[in-house]
């Protein structure tokens, strides 16, 4: 039985000491290029989510100065409008 202890006292320290080993070099690589792609992926999503709000915005407005005509509000709308553009 103590042998069986003393293997398992073995194994989990070796998998502490590996677990606290620097990454070799390669695995760096991977690491930072997952990273890249990640970044790259969200960077994407970012750029579709405001082409998608300046076309919100955009219809929005325009209803505003199509309901509204000569009012403050249609004003400012179309101030936005030229602002985004």
């Amino acid at each position: 039985m103590s042998k069986r202890i003393l293997e398992l006292s073995t194994g989990n320290n070796e998998l502490y000491a590996r677990r606290r080993k620097p990454d070799s070099i390669d695995v760096q690589e991977m690491k930072t290029q997952a990273k890249n792609e990640r970044e790259k992926r969200k960077a994407e999503r970012l750029s579709d989510l405001a082409t998608s709000l300046y076309f919100i915005i955009t219809v929005i407005t325009v209803v505003v100065i199509i309901t509204c005509p000569y009012t403050y509000t249609t004003t400012a709308a179309f101030s936005l409008l030229t602002e985004l553009n």
